[in-house]
């Protein structure tokens, strides 16, 4: 196994055991369902329109953080000198957001 498998698992291991088992019922909330939370007493319209919504928000935080990027990387601002740091801080950031909040 490589080492970044040997840590993913690790990190799987770690969130699974320090989660409560009441967070699990709990409502996540991600860039996924950021506009619109579904509920079951929704009509199907609403639940239709909410998940249109939150495909929409979704998609365009991606293209966001991608042209974001791309702009970065294009005025030379690499991975590895001492301003990649705005890049590492950027792919922290989407990391955070595009993950439950527990």
């Amino acid at each position: 196994m490589s080492p970044v498998s040997i840590y993913m698992f690790l990190v799987v291991l770690l969130v699974y055991a320090l989660s409560s088992p009441s967070s699990s019922a709990a409502t996540i909330t991600t860039a996924a369902n950021l506009v619109y939370a579904e509920n079951p007493a929704d009509s199907p319209a609403e639940k239709f329109e909410g998940a249109l919504l939150n495909a929409i928000v979704f998609v365009g935080l991606i293209a966001l953080v991608t042209f974001l990027l791309v702009l970065l990387y294009y005025y030379n601002w690499a991975l590895l000198d001492e301003r990649g740091q705005v890049v590492v801080a950027i792919l922290k950031w989407t990391s955070v957001l595009f993950s439950p909040n527990i």
